[in-house]
């Protein structure tokens, strides 16, 4: 519809999976990883993935860095879906062609049926030795809490899905001993203030008395 749209109004249309240019935009997040870590290539990136449209990004600047001489080697590259949302990791699994799922997660940015760069995705994984995995929205509720906490970074659900798939994966034992890990977390908290309200309980007003507030304390501790 968005094609027939633009086209119809003689618009830009910059659809993922339509639009070529869409790779170059998204690609220069792993340009800034390489330049970040001084060219130093991490042994994996873990990359929330609905469309598919970041991982493929990601893969085509390191190519691209390969190609161009300054690094030697390719991250391993992880694709990490909502269990509600794993049309790619389902295909990744079963060896076949991406078949779409009624998706359904917490985690709006990466809620899609119908990956539009799902294959580019799938090649993206392949090419790198990486792997997918899927984490519930529980999964996913704790990671963005625990990251929120622990490290000050208030990533939406789909952003915290990369944490939530790396602490998973450390759990299987998919993760070595001094390996260089990058998790990228590509959406701010703000934008879905109802889902990190999931996992915090919001204060009550209480009575502006001694009383009141040394109650609220102790119930708190």
């Amino acid at each position: 519809l968005s094609i027939r749209v633009a086209e119809a109004n003689d618009w830009y249309s910059r659809s993922t999976g339509i639009n070529p240019v869409l790779a170059e935009g998204k690609k220069t997040v792993g340009l800034e990883i390489a330049e970040q870590l001084n060219w130093q290539v991490p042994d994996k990136i873990f990359v929330p993935t609905g469309d598919g449209c970041i991982i493929a990004g990601v893969y085509k600047a390191f190519i691209d860095l390969v190609r161009l001489g300054w690094i030697s080697k390719l991250p391993k590259l992880i694709a990490v879906q909502a269990e509600g949302s794993s049309a790619i990791v389902n295909a990744l699994e079963s060896g076949t062609a991406i078949a779409p799922v009624q998706s359904k997660t917490i985690a709006d940015s990466i809620s899609v049926d119908s990956p539009r760069d799902g294959e580019k995705a799938i090649i993206a994984v392949q090419k790198t030795k990486g792997f997918g995995i899927t984490i519930t929205d529980d999964e996913i509720l704790v990671a963005q809490h625990r990251l929120s906490r622990n490290t000050g970074i208030f990533a939406e659900p789909a952003a915290a899905a990369s944490f939530a798939g790396f602490l998973k994966a450390m759990k299987r034992g998919l993760i070595r001993a001094g390996e260089s890990i990058v998790i990228l977390a590509s959406g701010a908290g703000l934008k879905d203030i109802p889902a990190a309200q999931e996992k915090i309980e919001i204060p009550k007003a209480q009575p502006a008395t001694l009383e009141g507030f040394l109650t609220f304390y102790n119930k708190s501790k």
